[in-house]
């Protein structure tokens, strides 16, 4: 007869496996170039990109850290032009006047809101002699800071740069996305076509339930983590990831029981982190908190209650 444990652990799994499946099952990926998104909204940026690409329009692309805005540039430019003519603005060194030559060139700015005064004047000239005479190289430009809110930016500047704005969202706000570029890291990595092979569900979850403030570039340095030090076995499991995806609860498990005399008292502080730990990792869900951790709902609440936890 199957003991109750082992039928909790069975139910768990296949909830894992069903939320799994929002996540893989039907949805297509839309690519633009190199790049690629199940996200309907990260899907009609691509659209408008390929629409755009061929034209003089200065672009503004706005995103966090690693969420892709260099690439999205370049896949813009590579889409109609010779990708060796893709330049990088120097901000310490460069001037807009030598881009007046490169007609079907690009110079991208990886972060405008570093401009100086004297170089947003010469920009704003570049862009009006631009677009009388329909010459030079585009100019594509970045930021994570919404330039509304850069008060020393000049207001011709911001009108230029209004006209083709888009807004590349976190991956926190994307998870659909997760798993594809899981595939396409290990892929790129290993040369091992099976991908998501190697992950245990439980791996998977926790990867899907992070929040990766570094988005895409946090995630592709994880999965070369993992390629590089766990590459030859065949199953990767949850304790093989970097301490900030999986929690340091198992690591301080040692340090709470040795600095405790009494046991009761450490485990109660252990238990309180773990389940701190874990409501802050699924955003203080409740259902999905109880889940991982293995209890009831109404348990969980019961122990919320009992440490006086408080979501800030």
């Amino acid at each position: 007869m199957q003991s109750l444990k082992s039928v909790k652990e069975s139910i768990k799994l296949k909830e894992t496996k069903r939320e799994f499946s929002i996540y893989t099952c039907n949805d297509r990926l839309t690519h633009f170039g190199a790049l690629f998104s199940k996200n309907e909204y990260i899907q009609s940026i691509f659209r408008a990109a390929h629409n755009h690409s061929d034209s003089l329009t200065p672009v503004l692309i706005e995103g966090e850290m690693g969420t892709g805005k260099k690439s999205l540039a370049l896949e813009m430019h590579c889409h109609v032009h010779n990708p060796k003519n893709f330049f990088i603005f120097d901000v310490e060194n460069d001037s807009f006047e030598k881009f007046k030559s490169l007609n079907g060139s690009t110079v991208f700015i990886e972060e405008i809101d570093r401009l100086t005064s004297t170089l947003q004047e010469e920009l704003v000239s570049y862009l009006k002699w631009q677009k009388k005479s329909m010459q030079g190289a585009r100019v594509i430009a970045a930021t994570s800071i919404a330039l509304e809110k850069l008060i020393h930016f000049k207001y011709q500047l911001l009108y230029h740069f209004r006209r083709i704005h888009f807004y590349l969202s976190p991956l926190r706000e994307r998870k659909e996305d997760v798993l594809p570029l899981i595939d396409f890291f290990v892929a790129k990595f290993s040369e091992d076509k099976k991908g998501m092979v190697h992950f245990s569900h439980q791996l998977l979850g926790k990867l899907i339930d992070y929040h990766w403030p570094l988005n895409v570039g946090e995630l592709k340095e994880e999965i070369r983590y993992l390629i590089k030090k766990y590459g030859h076995m065949n199953k990767w499991a949850t304790e093989m990831v970097s301490s900030r995806i999986v929690g340091e609860s198992a690591k301080h498990m040692s340090s709470i029981l040795k600095t405790q005399e009494d046991l009761t008292a450490a485990l109660e502080k252990l238990e309180k982190a773990m389940i701190l730990e874990s409501l802050v990792r699924t955003n203080w869900n409740k259902s999905k908190t109880s889940r991982e951790l293995g209890i009831s709902r109404s348990g969980l609440i019961q122990k919320v209650e009992k440490y006086g936890l408080i979501q800030h």
